[in-house]
């Protein structure tokens, strides 16, 4: 997959503030500010929105719906995460940088933490110890970099398009996906999904307007290398 060299940070326990489904809100948005938590966003609203502008009246507040306040973002399309993450001055990860993240570094791992599938209920939720829906982060073990839930509990969006054949054809540093395409990358498992949807090297992709109850993402920023 080439190799990650600019430096950069993750949020260590995957996102847990936004959530843009009316169906199944565990996180919603309050448009006014007004206390009453606003369901009728569509994609185009959402990703269009301005947050504290100075002089626009409607200021957009991320408000977590009480109990899910550590619990990871679901049903959010790509265009949202990525307008969550700008917001807050991080952005989504590269496909390169999950991969090396869910590596602990660039390691040698067949799932992010372990290498023993009889191990991995102690790094991830996932079909064989889940409990209902997706669970509170942070409650399995983390990695070899101290990152919770890589690879399972919620699939995360990357910020590359997607193309099969990519890495054959890729810049052999810090490559950053191709310049188009239609769907965006995501990575890892959920906590519907087998241990072989959990393992490190398992690509995937959705349409970036798509949302689903196992679709997330986490927050990446690129730091200045210190000399």
């Amino acid at each position: 997959m080439g190799q990650v060299q600019n430096p950069f940070i993750f949020d260590t326990s995957g996102c847990s503030d936004l959530e843009d489904h009316p169906d199944g809100l565990q996180v919603r948005w309050d448009w006014e500010n007004d206390g009453i938590y606003d369901t009728g966003n569509t994609g185009i609203e959402t990703a269009n929105h301005q947050f504290n502008t100075p002089g626009i009246k409607t200021n957009g507040v991320w408000q977590a719906a009480s109990g899910y306040e550590n619990h990871p973002v679901i049903t959010i399309r790509w265009y949202s995460a990525v307008e969550f993450c700008n917001f807050y001055n991080y952005r989504l990860p590269t496909e390169a940088e999950w991969e090396y993240a869910a590596l602990s570094g660039g390691g040698h791992e067949r799932y992010p933490g372990t290498n023993n599938l009889f191990e991995l209920t102690d790094y991830a939720w996932y079909i064989a110890n889940r409990d209902g829906d997706a669970h509170q982060v942070g409650t399995r073990n983390p990695n070899g970099l101290g990152l919770y839930d890589m690879g399972s509990n919620v699939i995360e969006w990357c910020q590359d398009w997607y193309a099969d054949n990519y890495y054959s054809i890729s810049p052999a540093n810090n490559p950053q996906g191709p310049a188009t395409g239609t769907h965006r990358v995501v990575r890892g498992g959920s906590y519907r999904h087998a241990h072989q949807y959990l393992t490190v090297c398992s690509r995937s992709y959705y349409d970036p307007m798509q949302t689903d109850l196992t679709i997330g993402f986490r927050c990446a920023r690129s730091v200045t290398a210190k000399h």
